[in-house]
């Protein structure tokens, strides 16, 4: 009885070790406007995740971001990627862009950033962005 109780308990033991080390690799990093844009020029493969409502990128967006604008079309991003990507989010105001994160990161992505404060943010500290070119202007 006592062999096959502590074979249970180093079972329970190996399952929260696993977890622990699951939940520490998979943090997002809420990464200030500086911190968002060194992540872009230092990885050049990452992905850019615009999650903007459509009427909010009219204007403004960070070059090369792919416009994901609800949680459906993130769920099948999902299914094109490889989990290791690295994948930075963004939004207005960094909420929507932190659900999106938490949805990646609970998709067994580990390599997720939000950009914390959002666009607005990006843009007043003057980070580059590119300007939408509209039909006939």
């Amino acid at each position: 009885m006592k062999n096959r109780n502590l074979k249970y308990w180093f079972f329970l033991m190996a399952l929260l070790i696993g977890n622990i080390a699951n939940a520490q690799k998979a943090k997002i990093n809420n990464a200030s406007a500086l911190e968002f844009f060194k992540l872009i020029n230092s990885n050049t493969s990452a992905i850019i995740i615009d999650v903007r409502a459509s009427n909010e990128q009219i204007v403004f967006y960070i070059k090369a971001s792919v416009s994901l604008v609800d949680k459906a079309s993130i769920i099948s991003f999902i299914d094109t990627v490889d989990t290791e990507t690295s994948i930075l989010v963004y939004c207005d105001e960094g909420k929507r862009s932190l659900s999106a994160c938490e949805l990646l990161i609970s998709n067994d992505f580990s390599n997720v950033a939000n950009l914390k404060h959002g666009f607005i943010d990006y843009i007043k500290k003057d980070y580059p962005v590119e300007i939408v070119k509209m039909n006939g202007l």
